[in-house]
């Protein structure tokens, strides 16, 4: 009796076409925002490590810096480990909410002194919290789409859903990529020079 229940969700899923897959995603507003946020974690992320080679050279005036900057990395590694229990006890958007917030101060830190390798590195750092938080939640926060978008439309499209993601992540890391070459470009950058 379990075959023939599990039967027609199977077949209903083989019979979505791309129209209905993409009616439903589009009716799930909170996929959308989903989606949104990948785009623009990506490209952020990306931007900020293609752009660190560039920065640590004419900035900070040492290219070698850039592997002093990789160490802020590893406060990320233990927030990992001890985001469960964070989530836990406060709640998920709670924690979320915080890490987004120090993300940003991490990023308008740096500003205070763009010179300053060490304010530098400590903005790392709370950069790099809040982009690994947010690909840490973004796996759950999928699941609670797909939960929603059943309840929503009677459709459930994890394939669609996932990929969904996955395409925004290959988008925002394609733009984050390109998008300090072509700032630097427009802003006349010329790598012979001795000086920009």
């Amino acid at each position: 009796e379990k075959e023939t229940s599990a039967a027609p969700a199977a077949q209903q899923a083989k019979r979505a076409s791309l129209k209905e897959m993409l009616s439903v995603l589009f009716h799930n507003k909170y996929m959308l925002i989903l989606a949104l946020l990948v785009l623009i974690a990506y490209i952020g992320a990306q931007t900020i490590g293609a752009a660190a080679t560039y920065y640590n050279k004419y900035i900070f005036g040492d290219v070698g810096i850039c592997s002093i900057m990789s160490l802020a990395l590893l406060p990320m590694i233990i927030f990992v480990a001890i985001m469960p229990a964070l989530v836990k006890r406060f709640s998920m958007k709670s924690v979320f909410n915080v890490v987004v917030i120090v993300g940003m101060a991490g990023c308008l830190l740096r500003l205070a002194d763009i010179h300053n390798v060490a304010v530098g590195f400590v903005g790392c750092c709370m950069a790099s919290i809040a982009f690994q938080a947010f690909y840490g939640f973004a796996n759950t926060l999928l699941l609670d789409c797909m939960d929603y978008g059943e309840w929503k439309t009677g459709v459930r499209l994890e394939g669609a859903m996932a990929s969904a993601t996955s395409f925004m992540n290959k988008i925002g890391t394609a733009i984050g990529g390109t998008l300090p070459g072509v700032l630097i470009g427009m802003a006349g950058y010329d790598g012979t020079l001795a000086v920009q």
